[in-house]
């Protein structure tokens, strides 16, 4: 009886596990989409309206906060730390994925040196797509992939184990 339901668990255990390595590179794609309509906002902020750097950090903290966390009080910290600087620690809360978090940081360093916006918008939009669309590969394998491969490794250790 305690050998079935540890066996039970195990193979539970396992499909789990292949069910979140599916989801995670399914938030890591939203993440990328959602990156791609912030790159069109500041595109539209910065070229169009003319938005001041530290502003466009607020405004894209209350459209974006799983982006750019805590960025509500970046006009003050700018004031006391470069732009680069506040960018940057915004962007390493954000725990991003690195793929998606190395554009970002090159964004802002473009940003600060005094690049050309539309320039550094192109880039940051060409990387994102490219992340993107290897994450929607990625997820095409891993929707049949991983959760056979956790059933199957729960199955496995529930058999050595018995």
């Amino acid at each position: 009886m305690t050998g079935a339901l540890g066996a039970i668990l195990l193979i539970a255990a396992g499909a789990y596990a292949g069910f979140s390595a599916l989801e995670r590179v399914g938030k890591e794609l939203q993440c990328a989409e959602m990156l791609l309509t912030a790159s069109r906002d500041m595109r539209t902020e910065i070229l169009f309206h003319r938005t001041p750097l530290p502003q466009l950090m607020e405004r894209l903290g209350t459209r974006y906060p799983r982006l750019f966390p805590d960025t509500g009080n970046a006009s003050a910290l700018v004031r006391e730390f470069s732009f680069l600087s506040v960018w940057r620690a915004s962007i390493r809360c954000a725990s991003l994925p690195k793929a998606l978090e190395e554009p970002l940081l090159r964004f802002g360093e473009q940003l600060s040196s005094g690049a050309e916006p539309e320039q550094a918008l192109d880039a940051l939009e060409e990387s994102v797509r490219h992340v993107r669309d290897t994450l929607r590969e990625r997820k095409k394998a891993a929707v049949r992939l991983y959760p056979s491969l956790g059933l199957a490794a729960g199955c496995l250790l529930a058999v050595l184990l018995l």
